[in-house]
């Protein structure tokens, strides 16, 4: 892994080995911890692993920020053994394998953020894959973020998404993922390192044709909840450190009554 930075902003940090930094707790880290508890973070902690669904992201990243390693794989669908096994050789490689019919969705995905001409203009300067980290002076944790794209003027996160990605289906969306905790954690890691404030927008791509693309800003009270439930994640992340006590979200003092659904009503 070779020894990896506690504090500023670096380019061409190693992908994996950003993900694998044991010392640091990251916004997808803290997101776990919010929604699904400590218990649920330890264990995927311990027991990582990969989730095919992301990889057409993962490619339409690699496309449109210019970092990123892929393979597309000359094969109709995951089903036959040859197929499955190049897929677990790139996988072994530290390669994103794609389909050929997959990644000509990808390929018309980029085409179709740069065709837009808000998108474009977004990405004609900035800096890719910007890794950070920064101790939270409240409760000393070490906090990393890797941001996509970093402009002098912006922080920008691609995101690709199965569901419209107009203004309204977008904030449900970005409530149901917690994307506003994301916003506050890399706006946060850049404060603590001295740069200056600046807005955080998310292009948002959807995977279905034609690929609609949608510029979004985080509104000041988005990064206010995102604020709360950060200091939250902290404490909770701090005290687990502390006691080696990794609850869960579970109730085990109430026995919960369970009714008849809203539908069924």
């Amino acid at each position: 892994m070779g020894d990896l930075p506690s504090e500023g902003l670096h380019d061409s940090i190693d992908e994996q080995a950003y993900h694998a930094d044991p010392r640091s707790l990251s916004s997808t880290g803290a997101k776990t911890i919010l929604t699904q508890g400590l218990r649920a973070f330890q264990w995927k902690r311990e027991h990582p692993e990969h989730k095919a669904a992301f990889d057409l992201g993962s490619v339409v990243h690699a496309l449109m920020l210019g970092v990123g390693d892929f393979e597309v794989i000359d094969a109709d669908s995951w089903r036959t053994k040859d197929a499955k096994a190049a897929q677990q050789a790139a996988y072994d490689a530290g390669r994103t394998p794609i389909l050929t019919k997959d990644h000509a969705t990808a390929v018309d995905m980029r085409d179709a953020v740069l065709s837009n001409k808000l998108a474009e203009g977004i990405f004609s300067e900035g800096r890719p894959e910007v890794s950070a980290w920064a101790e939270d002076p409240e409760t000393g944790i070490l906090m990393r973020g890797r941001i996509d794209w970093l402009r002098d003027n912006a922080i920008v996160d691609v995101k690709t998404s199965a569901k419209p990605v107009d203004p309204m289906e977008w904030e449900r969306t970005a409530w149901n993922f917690r994307y506003g905790l994301q916003a506050y954690w890399y706006s946060r890691l850049l404060e603590l390192n001295g740069e200056p404030e600046r807005p955080f927008l998310w292009v948002a791509i959807s995977t279905s044709a034609p690929y609609e693309v949608y510029v979004h800003q985080a509104s000041a009270e988005m990064l206010d909840k995102g604020r709360e439930d950060a200091e939250d994640v902290l404490c909770q992340y701090g005290d687990a450190l502390l006691t080696g006590k990794w609850p869960g979200l579970a109730d085990a003092d109430q026995i919960h009554l369970t009714g008849l659904p809203r539908w069924a009503r």
